[in-house]
């Protein structure tokens, strides 16, 4: 028996790279300097339409963490654009955090 393509039994390996390690980033809770930069790619097979059948998807994602803080802001781009599927950008970025000493 053949078993259907999933999104569910399908994954997704990022590999990362540093992209920058002194970065200032702007968010709902602040500025964030000396950031580092992390930029993840994959390409994910994904079954697109009975005449294309399965494609190769590129999935661009960059995280910015700070130090003290931690992750401070991720962008996700999925640059699709077929029939049944749509691309898009995702982007998430702290809004609030409790600076806590030590102590």
């Amino acid at each position: 028996s053949s078993v259907a393509w999933s999104p569910a039994n399908s994954t997704v390996t990022l590999t990362w790279e540093v992209g920058g390690r002194d970065d200032t980033v702007e968010t709902a809770a602040g500025r964030f300097e000396h950031c580092l930069r992390l930029e993840g790619r994959a390409l994910l097979g994904m079954y697109v339409d009975p005449r294309q059948g399965y494609q190769e998807v590129e999935i661009n994602q960059t995280e910015w963490y700070a130090e003290g803080v931690g992750l401070v802001k991720l962008l996700r781009e999925e640059p699709l654009d077929m029939a049944m599927f749509q691309g898009g950008t995702l982007t998430f970025e702290l809004v609030s955090f409790e600076e806590r000493g030590f102590w």
